[in-house]
């Protein structure tokens, strides 16, 4: 249950607040210090509507306010922390949302809120730190999927194919059938491993020194791979992987282009 404490006193507070809906929660926590709101306040801009560090008392037309209330527990205000981080992610406030995931943490000691800011801190190219925090949780979870789910995504951003789809493979490997998170990572991770394996075949191809027939069979397959992975991803309908049409459909027309030079020259 959350506290009754006046929502106009002054702590080290973070406000989430609906004027609409007249609705206003103070989260409070002994392990938010001043130095943490100091720091939230540089990676957010200053007219972001709902969310506040000083009370917002003031922002509310008179008797409009219905519901003021304080959480303080430790677990609740770290969910309320994450919610905050899920929802600057959405408006691509990614470094706001590092920041308030960084704070679910340390009010909390979950380390799954590392796995949040991981993901997140991959997202706007810190992909070191975020490797750290992943080889980190992957020690202390050693049967979660989650790290090597993100380290083949950031494998795959370096084109290198090989190792992600070993990470890919591995993170399919540790999948719990039972878990509802996972049903949806099982989907995905058999997307990427399909994905990375037509390009690791594509480079393989004029390195095995076969005869152009044989040589033109195989990026006709591949490129009937190519093409029903794309149609697949379409019919799936996931935001995460619909970036790799385009680049599946642009190896296609690359294949298109293989097949009429060595059809130009046999």
């Amino acid at each position: 249950m959350g506290a009754t404490r006046s929502v106009t006193e002054t702590m080290a507070s973070i406000y989430i607040y609906n004027l609409k809906g007249g609705k206003c929660v103070e989260l409070s926590n002994p392990r938010i210090a001043d130095e943490d709101i100091a720091q939230l306040r540089t990676l957010l801009p200053n007219n972001l509507e709902g969310l506040a560090f000083e009370s917002p008392i003031d922002k509310f037309e008179e008797d409009t306010l219905s519901e003021v209330r304080v959480e303080d527990s430790t677990s609740r205000v770290a969910e309320y922390l994450k919610g905050i981080g899920n929802k600057l992610e959405q408006l691509q406030q990614v470094s706001g949302a590092v920041g308030f995931y960084h704070l679910a943490y340390r009010v909390s000691g979950n380390t799954d809120y590392l796995m949040l800011k991981a993901r997140s801190l991959g997202q706007i190219g810190q992909v070191e730190h975020a490797e750290r925090l992943l080889k980190r949780f992957s020690q202390e979870h050693p049967d979660s999927p989650e790290p090597h789910y993100h380290f083949g995504k950031h494998a795959l951003s370096r084109a290198d194919y090989q190792s992600a789809k070993d990470h890919f493979a591995t993170a399919l490997s540790l999948i719990r059938p039972a878990n509802i998170e996972h049903k949806k990572l099982h989907g995905m991770l058999e997307t990427y491993i399909r994905f990375v394996s037509i390009y690791i075949d594509r480079d393989q191809i004029f390195s095995r020194d076969l005869p152009q027939s044989l040589c033109l069979k195989e990026i006709e397959r591949l490129q009937s791979r190519t093409r029903a992975l794309a149609e697949d991803i379409r019919q799936q309908r996931v935001s995460e992987l619909d970036g790799m049409i385009f680049f599946l459909e642009t190896q296609d027309k690359i294949f298109d282009k293989w097949l009429e030079e060595m059809g130009a020259e046999a």
